[in-house]
């Protein structure tokens, strides 16, 4: 909650700012369901356990345009399970044509995992979903569909609520 509070004095800019909560709000609930069952954060490769990097840009440390969250899951023999996570924290789509699927979506997972071999998922507003979901799942991409769009007034909600996890 703390850093969903403190990117809405940092930022600005309403499409970072949105951004950025969304990264946030996804990332603390996938930690939040791991633990939950049973996995502990490790950087070492001990059975059941996971690690997270935000705005994973590569081994080549390429300047823009990173996967927002890379995890890997050890199951129970250490065998990795690599994720891509790509958070699309946008509000309601009228369309969503082909190129801004591939632009905005698909270049992301091919760009960081030309070879395919890891888990992609993407995180979106439930919305946007039926624009989408075919092309997903033709690309071999999981949904994670967001309740909301994630925006300072949905915090302010849930902060009132006290529905914060």
């Amino acid at each position: 909650m703390n850093k969903m509070l403190c990117v809405m004095q940092k930022y600005t800019d309403r499409n970072n700012l949105v951004g950025k909560l969304g990264e946030i709000y996804v990332a603390d609930n996938i930690i939040h369901q791991l633990q939950d069952k049973g996995l502990r954060w490790s950087s070492k490769t001990e059975p059941l356990t996971y690690r997270i990097r935000y705005q994973y840009r590569g081994c080549r440390g390429r300047s823009r345009g990173g996967i927002d969250e890379y995890l890997v899951l050890r199951d129970e023999e250490r065998r990795a399970h690599r994720c891509f996570i790509e958070i699309s924290n946008w509000m309601r789509l009228r369309n969503c044509n082909d190129y801004i699927f591939h632009k905005r979506i698909q270049s992301k997972f091919e760009k960081y995992d030309p070879d395919n071999m890891m888990y992609h998922v993407l995180a979106m507003n439930y919305r946007n979903l039926p624009l989408i979901v075919d092309r997903c799942q033709e690309h071999n991409i999981h949904i994670i569909p967001l309740r909301e769009h994630i925006t300072p007034e949905f915090v302010h909600r849930l902060i009132k609520e006290n529905a914060i996890v």
